[in-house]
């Protein structure tokens, strides 16, 4: 012990080993703040000091049972010690029988102790006087009186007196010092056990506010709200975002017993962060935890069958599109899969997409491919510069791939445009089509040039008829005759003024390198390097004297130009239409249409009702250029300008 603590405990017997864990100072009695082995020698040395005859006077019992048990109460508090009492007194063994026995349940819950007011003989000199009968009696001596008085306890003593009875921990410290100071009779709970706090275990938290649906109304460019469409269906996280973080279990701080006795939390339950990582994730772990990071840019999935979280870039969903759980959609994404229906009166926009189950809405792709695993009814299909394909069956629908083919098992009182279109089977169907391919059409009307019918027939209601849209060339055969003449005006001038100059200038040189022009501009007549270099020579001695014609020569080749120009474009109209029908069924009908501006007449600007009415229109028209009940039928375009002008 040092100097201090002996001059304030001369009875401290020396052999009490304190191990340094327990310090006397001016200030007051300290303890170390420790734990593992140190924190066991502590409790031994508190224990040793009560069991010699010491207590801790003006003890701070708080700070008492933290220092010796609930150490956690220093976890965010960096000391070493801390001071439990003002100083150690000698606990007198005659005031240690003062204190009963204490009642402790089985468990270690609860300690009741039995207060009542206490006295004790008590020995005092009564004083003796003479009775003379005087002003002022004589003190003659004094003699001793017996009697009981009342004692005090104290609360110092209380907590040495019952650590040596069992009691180490919990004391109701304001319940002991009430019926201490009132001197009650009564049995009462003086401890109590401290339970242990609740273990937390391992869980996972999101991190990322994008993996959340945002079911609320769509808000348009003009502030207005769209009720048909959610603000984001489909969460989409980019590449590095951290998505989820496990936070590790925790287990709870332990308990103790009114006698001291530990009692152990629940052991908390762990997880594997990992077995939530599916494709597209990955976990990272640095000095702030584990972490479950987008290894991609992707939408956020769960696979049904792991329940795992993974990223694609194409997306999927397997709930249906319909008013109650979606609403309407638009993907911004190039792969699209839908696994549910698609609800009547939904509409969803996007790239490439695919159904699995039946559409009854309207879907459009935006410059990308539809593909129909199930069948359409009642909807609309639309691609916008792509490609639809319907491997079910399609009824009353309207099916449109302007600028695409459309590829069809089965179809039933459907309109179906695109610039090729193949059938297997076509009921009742309106086809307009640049290229048309059927296996079996019954009541159906075909519009194209490039028309291959395996079977045609009619239905019971309805004949089929094929309409051959051929083009109508008469503008720019006008066009053609008009340029023609000009150039021709053009060539003749120009030959006038090579004469004139010809005449007026008579050198053997410059007729052989006129000649020599006119070959060239023909193209009969082709030049080494050599012979390049020699007309350009003769081309700078006679710029002079050609000048004039420069002006003429440049109209007349920007006449050329415009001249093929148009050849090509009259060229382009002789495609070769052809009608092939293997095999008439019933009464059929094929048509003759001219257009110069081939179907997309028919194309612009009409609904489905308009293309049929239409339709039903032209056919009502006489003059057919077929029509039987059976055989077949060949027709083959013959171009009425085979041969281009002459120049």
């Amino acid at each position: 012990m040092t100097k201090s603590a002996i001059s304030n405990l001369e009875l401290m017997p020396h052999e009490v080993n304190l191990h340094g864990l327990i310090t006397l100072e001016p200030g007051g009695v300290f303890m170390r703040i420790v734990t593992g082995p140190d924190h066991d020698r502590l409790l031994q040395d508190v224990d040793t000091l009560f069991r010699e005859g010491f207590l801790f006077s003006e003890v701070d019992y708080p700070m008492l049972m933290a220092v010796l048990f609930t150490t956690e109460y220093f976890e965010h508090r960096p000391l070493l010690s801390a001071r439990v009492a003002k100083s150690l007194a000698r606990f007198d063994p005659e005031r240690q029988s003062l204190y009963r026995e204490v009642m402790i349940e089985e468990d270690g819950s609860v300690a009741e102790y039995f207060f009542e007011s206490i006295q004790t003989p008590q020995v005092l000199n009564q004083p003796i006087y003479s009775p003379d009968g005087g002003k002022k009696n004589q003190l003659l001596g004094y003699h001793e009186v017996t009697c009981l008085a009342p004692v005090q306890l104290e609360f110092d003593e209380f907590v040495a007196a019952l650590w040596l009875k069992g009691v180490r921990f919990g004391l109701l410290e304001e319940t002991i010092r009430k019926h201490l100071r009132e001197q009650s009779t009564v049995r009462t709970e003086v401890a109590r056990a401290l339970n242990p706090t609740e273990s937390f275990d391992a869980q996972v938290v999101e991190v990322c506010e994008k993996m959340h649906q945002d079911r609320s109304p769509f808000i348009l460019a003009n502030g207005r709200t769209d009720m048909r469409r959610a603000k984001n269906h489909f969460p989409h996280v980019s590449q590095g975002e951290v998505l989820l973080q496990k936070l590790p279990p925790v287990s709870g701080h332990f308990g103790y017993s009114v006698t001291g006795q530990p009692l152990a939390p629940r052991a908390p339950q762990d997880l594997d962060l990992a077995l939530l990582c599916g494709s597209g994730t990955h976990i990272t772990k640095n000095s702030k935890g584990e972490f479950l990071v987008a290894a991609m840019d992707g939408f956020i999935t769960i696979d049904p069958h792991t329940e795992t979280i993974c990223l694609s870039a194409s997306l999927e969903n397997r709930t249906g599109v319909n008013i109650r759980s979606t609403g309407d959609l638009q993907i911004h994404v190039k792969e699209f899969k839908e696994h549910g229906e698609v609800q009547e009166g939904r509409v969803i926009e996007g790239q490439n997409m695919s159904f699995m189950a039946s559409v009854y809405g309207t879907v459009i792709g935006r410059g990308g491919d539809l593909t129909l695993g199930s069948n359409i009814s009642g909807g609309h299909a639309l691609s916008k510069g792509g490609n639809i394909q319907i491997k079910g069956k399609a009824f009353n629908s309207l099916i449109e791939a302007r600028e695409g083919n459309v590829v069809l098992h089965y179809a039933e009182d459907c309109t179906i445009i695109g610039e090729s279109v193949t059938i297997e089977h076509a009921i009742n169907c309106d086809v307009l089509s640049t290229r048309v391919n059927i296996i079996l059409a019954e009541g159906c009307m075909v519009m194209g040039k490039h028309l291959d019918l395996a079977t045609l027939g009619s239905t019971k209601f309805m004949d089929s008829v094929v309409f051959i849209v051929l083009p109508d060339t008469d503008e720019i055969d006008q066009q053609l005759k008009q340029e023609q003449s000009q150039w021709n005006d053009l060539q003749m001038l120009l030959s006038q003024k090579l004469q004139q100059i010809v005449r007026d200038n008579p050198d053997p040189l410059l007729q052989k390198y006129i000649r020599m022009q006119e070959a060239l501009f023909k193209g009969t007549l082709t030049l080494s390097e050599n012979d390049k270099k020699a007309v350009d020579v003769l081309t700078k001695k006679f710029a002079s004297l050609l000048s004039p014609l420069a002006l003429l020569q440049e109209k007349s080749q920007q006449s050329l130009q415009r001249l093929q120009n148009l050849e090509a474009e009259r060229l382009a109209c002789n495609s070769l239409e052809h009608c092939h029908i293997q095999t008439i069924r019933d009464h059929i009908k094929v048509e003759l249409l001219h257009s110069n501006r081939g179907l997309g007449h028919f194309f612009q600007s009409m609904k489905r009702r308009e293309i049929k009415t239409t339709l039903k229109n032209l056919a009502l028209r006489g003059n057919p250029l077929f029509q039987a009940d059976r055989g077949s039928y060949t027709w083959n375009y013959k171009s009425l300008w085979d041969t281009p002008p002459s120049k």
